[in-house]
């Protein structure tokens, strides 16, 4: 018959629960890599949280404490994925964003194939996690992916510059240009099928002699949608997208410093999903996908040089 446990094993189970809840804060940064303490914090048990090479994300959260067995700090294998024969997995730490949160670029390697090595750009946290174990209840430190970061998001804006005197620059600088009719202004059109109303027209204004604004309609039915992309001295420094098809109808502002998205705000037009309210922006957390979309088609907006036909535009037609 199990008995009652003794009051010195009481304050025992509480005490390590209260020694092992303030571990947290003593993970830190060194050289890009994390030490608990003074120990380093294997390689392998960052990596262990990356996709796999087939597609598979199964692995959410590692004990770095020991549990019931080992956790992997202590563990005898530390990344269990180890391709036999390739190099040991690396981490690097490229920015701390607070209350434990990192961004992390890490890499599993392979010993044979042209690929080499398989890397992820994730969004870690170091927390607790409660544990019931034969001893009693603990709180374990363990490591947890919460994400994925992209080099052309800012990850925390405010440090790095005044994020609202930027927004009410760009906000200056928009209403100078945004369908300003006494700019010179350039109107390219396209069909897009042989459907009547199939079409993309182009706008590019322009202030002095680079382009101020960039904007886009399409109509490819029953879906259409419009943009407009502000520049300036060259470097986009807004974007507004509307997307309008039979589900929805969403409206996009992403503002930019040095071509990174620091502020991203949402507006669901006639009806809302659960968190929003219509025809109320939202800020939201920037989306990678979208972002480096917008970037990546950022230059071939601009004049074409040498009086070269304007028909590689990036959205000319799906």
């Amino acid at each position: 018959m199990m008995g009652f446990l003794s009051p010195m094993r009481i304050f025992f189970v509480l005490f390590c629960s209260i020694a092992n809840a303030a571990r947290a804060h003593d993970v830190v940064v060194k050289d890009k890599q994390f030490l608990l303490g003074e120990r380093p914090i294997p390689p392998g048990c960052i990596v262990m949280l990356n996709p796999e090479l087939n597609g598979d994300q199964v692995i959410a959260s590692v004990f770095i404490d020991r549990p019931a067995y080992r956790g992997c700090l202590d563990a005898n294998i530390t990344f269990p994925q180890q391709d036999p024969g390739a190099r040991p997995p690396t981490y690097e730490v490229v920015h701390s964003a607070g209350d434990q949160v990192y961004w992390v670029k890490s890499c599993a390697y392979l010993a044979q194939g042209s690929l080499g090595k398989s890397c992820s750009r994730m969004t870690i946290r170091f927390e607790h996690r409660d544990y019931d174990s034969k001893q009693g209840a603990k709180k374990l430190l363990a490591v947890s992916a919460i994400g994925e970061w992209s080099e052309h998001i800012w990850p925390t804006p405010n440090k790095a510059f005044d994020a609202e005197q930027e927004v009410l620059s760009i906000r200056k600088h928009y209403r100078a240009v945004a369908g300003n009719r006494r700019l010179k202004t350039a109107v390219h059109k396209r069909n897009c099928s042989s459907a009547k109303n199939d079409k993309v027209e182009v706008t590019q204004r322009f202030v002095g002699t680079g382009v101020g604004e960039v904007v886009e309609s399409h109509v490819q039915g029953p879906t259409h949608g419009s943009a407009s992309y502000i520049y300036k001295k060259d470097k986009l420094v807004f974007a507004y997208l509307e997307h309008v098809d039979p589900t929805q109808n969403t409206q996009d502002r992403i503002y930019f410093k040095d071509e990174k998205a620091f502020l991203c705000r949402k507006t669901h037009l006639g009806r809302a999903p659960e968190g929003f309210e219509v025809n109320v922006a939202k800020v939201v957390p920037c989306v990678a996908d979208q972002v480096e979309e917008v970037l990546s088609q950022r230059h071939k907006r601009l004049p074409v040089k040498d009086g070269q036909p304007f028909t590689k535009y990036p959205r000319w037609c799906d």
